[in-house]
């Protein structure tokens, strides 16, 4: 099964499981600068990878490398997204 034919990348605003998807949502709350969490789960288990980033600066690294990446691109006109810039395909 291809991935783009159950996901379509846009959060799950609803917030209730839909069958058949790769279900996500964004939530921001508090102090929290990032809290990310990958759930895969079936009928009998749940797998969980947590993500939490404590000072925004931990994501200027990220900025700073794909700010790198454009310039090396030589004015080469179009449109760019993070899949480009990490090469994924």
């Amino acid at each position: 099964m291809l991935l783009k034919k159950i996901s379509d990348i846009r959060p799950n605003k609803k917030r209730k499981k839909q069958d058949g998807k790769i279900n996500f949502y964004c939530k921001r709350e508090g102090n929290i600068v990032g809290e990310h969490s990958l759930i895969f789960t079936n009928k009998g288990e749940k797998i969980e990878i947590k993500h939490k980033g404590f000072n925004r600066s931990i994501y200027a690294v990220g900025a700073i490398k794909a700010g790198i990446w454009l310039h090396d691109q030589n004015k080469k006109k179009g449109f760019y997204n993070m899949l480009d810039v990490l090469d994924i395909s």
